[in-house]
């Protein structure tokens, strides 16, 4: 969303540090959050304390509107995986918006029906039992959301891709330096490239 609409509609920056959670499962829904620069994931952690990554927001990416726009409580946690700036505005203030700026309402429309499609298909993967399918399906996300079609820098870490797919980490290390062999991956210095 636009930050100028945003702030005219009294979004406040808030500053997290890495580790530092925006919100907690289980917390009501009361505002809008949108990164202005940095980067959050939202997780859930099971009883047994494994962390499942529900998904990664970077800049200009907005995240936590359905339980907001439901009034629920959050159903994962949030927390800044690198030093992280958050536009903030309250969700009263972001119903007004809504209603006052169409061409907002049909982009926030547009992002849920991404990010809804998105979770069908990431569904669909964790189905898959091939760790194989699982990583290249995760790579791909990325790469789309990137809009990248040549080779590109992947920016999580091997635990944040086991994470995000249902994997242990020591499988997705396992699997890339495979694809590696195979050349669908590419390793240099320790980056991932696909």
């Amino acid at each position: 969303m636009n930050e100028e609409i945003l702030r005219s509609y009294g979004a406040i920056v808030k500053n997290l540090e890495k580790g530092e959670y925006l919100f907690y499962e289980g917390d009501k829904a009361r505002n809008y959050f949108q990164v202005q620069e940095g980067r959050l994931k939202m997780f859930n952690v099971s009883e047994e304390g494994k962390e499942f990554t529900q998904g990664y927001f970077e800049d200009g990416e907005s995240l936590g509107e359905p339980p907001l726009l439901l009034h629920e409580c959050y159903p994962a946690s949030a927390a800044a995986t690198q030093p992280t700036t958050v536009y903030k505005l309250t969700g009263e203030h972001f119903q007004k918006l809504l209603k006052e700026h169409p061409e907002a309402q049909a982009a926030l429309l547009m992002r849920l029906a991404r990010r809804l499609y998105s979770k069908s298909t990431s569904l669909r993967n964790l189905a898959n039992t091939c760790p194989e399918a699982r990583i290249v399906t995760f790579l791909d996300s990325y790469k789309k959301h990137a809009q990248q079609e040549s080779r590109v820098r992947i920016p999580y870490t091997r635990q944040e891709i086991a994470n995000a797919t249902g994997l242990r980490v020591e499988t997705v290390i396992r699997t890339l330096s495979a694809l590696n062999q195979m050349k669908r991956v590419a390793i240099i210095n320790r980056k991932l490239y696909y």
